[in-house]
């Protein structure tokens, strides 16, 4: 049996194909609820949401759920692991630049360049309480997570695929009983391909600037500088663990072409193929795309 079905939410569509003997309703009923009660606790456009609460109680502690907690303490961790380069504390440049909860895309900055404020999220572990030094955006690793959610729901069944937004986990074979086939979007035109991944088990993720742009600024921050980072096209990120697909588009990205290139080869767990501004194409030794000839 084959079930496909598509849902507006997260700020993109979520498109969840299921192959298996039996489809099981409640469960795809009850993962896509999963769904909205994440986007309603963790979207800083939602001025109710939990993350909404603790944007506005900077520089104060607050007792936040488990679920916050978890996110919160990975992505320390992780801003760590790159570098400094993923850094969820990023969402008042966001919305300087335009990318705010009215999505008014108007450039709000009274000052080009402002101070990159160094203190970081703490935690008092015991008591579930967090204090932040400024506003936090999740949207880095939100689909990545989602990914992951789905694997423990329908990892089980014969063959899955969900695509959220670009962001997709794959999981043994398609509706034709064959390998899933993931097609690598263009850079530059999305609406073409420059090749494909065959697998039936794998989480991918990509950033471009084409995606989630607004006259000269995009949604991805370069947290050293606190501007849109300008050297690179897209980056694709192959891994075993949605989140950390999530991550390392971002943060590759921002890092620009020769950063990241060199992070990928003491990184040998990583596996991504970068674009640069003027077309180059450099990946690492187990990204297994099959690119299409030029």
């Amino acid at each position: 049996m084959y079930f496909k079905e598509e849902k507006d939410c997260l700020g993109t569509r979520l498109t969840l194909e299921i192959v298996n003997d039996q489809i099981d309703q409640f469960k795809i009923t009850e993962f896509w609820s999963f769904v909205v009660s994440f986007e309603k606790q963790f979207s800083r456009f939602l001025k109710d949401s939990e993350l909404s609460k603790l944007n506005s109680h900077v520089g104060g502690w607050l007792g936040v759920s488990d679920e916050m907690i978890s996110l919160l303490v990975e992505a320390e961790r992780l801003n760590s692991e790159t570098d400094g380069y993923f850094d969820v504390l990023v969402e008042s440049t966001l919305s300087d630049l335009g990318y705010d909860s009215n999505y008014s895309f108007i450039d709000k900055r009274i000052n080009l360049l402002k101070d990159n404020d160094l203190r970081r999220v703490e935690f008092d572990l015991e008591k579930l309480m967090v204090k932040i030094p400024t506003t936090v955006d999740l949207g880095g690793l939100g689909k990545g997570y989602i990914l992951d959610v789905a694997k423990r729901y329908f990892g089980e069944m014969k063959g899955c695929c969900l695509n959220a937004g670009g962001d997709i986990w794959v999981h043994g074979t398609d509706e034709t009983d064959k390998l899933w086939k993931i097609y690598i979007e263009n850079p530059v035109n999305l609406d073409q391909a420059i090749g494909f991944i065959e697998s039936d088990e794998l989480f991918l993720a990509s950033s471009n600037v084409k995606k989630r742009r607004w006259g000269k600024h995009h949604h991805l921050i370069n947290p050293k500088f606190l501007l849109p980072a300008d050297e690179m096209l897209a980056v694709y990120v192959q891994s075993d663990s949605g989140l950390m697909a999530d991550v390392f588009s971002t943060a590759l990205f921002v890092m620009g072409f020769e950063k990241a290139k060199l992070y990928l080869i003491n990184k040998p767990h990583v596996e991504a193929m970068l674009v640069s501004n003027g077309g180059a194409i450099w990946k690492s030794a187990g990204y297994s795309v099959q690119l299409f000839e030029s």
